[in-house]
Order: structure tokens, then C-alpha cells, then sequence
């Protein structure tokens, strides 16, 4: 979308308008897709929970690192 609405005079002003583009789009454009929530709140949700099943695991692993 912001590729075919603009046009760009430099290097540096299309990479600015991508930048501000793809921040917009992965925090704060809500995805139907993602029933209405952001890219980023889905990313960063799924990484937070794949981190707490890696620190639940942590004590069952103690032992064999102590060896």
C-alpha cells in the first residue's frame, strides 16, 4: 500500500516512508487475521509464552547440568 500511494524521490525518502510503514503495520494496524490484534502482540505473545515453558523446564534439567 505505501508503494503505490507515494511517490519517492530518493533512496532515503522511500526507505523513511518504508520504515514508518512497516512500524505502523507490525504495531498498530489491527489484522482481521489476528482478530484484531497486532503482529507484534501475537509475535511477542507466543515468544513470551515459548520463554516461560523454557524457565518451567529449567529445574528438571538442574540435576544434569550440576554433574
Amino acid at each position: 500500500e505505501c508503494l503505490y500511494l507515494q511517490e519517492f524521490d530518493s533512496i532515503k525518502e522511500l526507505r523513511h516512508a518504508l520504515k514508518n510503514w512497516f512500524t505502523f503495520y507490525n504495531e498498530a494496524r489491527p489484522q482481521a487475521t489476528f482478530n484484531g490484534r497486532t503482529p507484534n502482540d501475537v509475535y511477542y505473545k507466543h515468544v513470551i509464552k515459548l520463554a516461560h515453558n523454557v524457565v518451567e523446564k529449567i529445574p528438571d534439567f538442574y540435576p544434569l547440568i550440576r554433574r
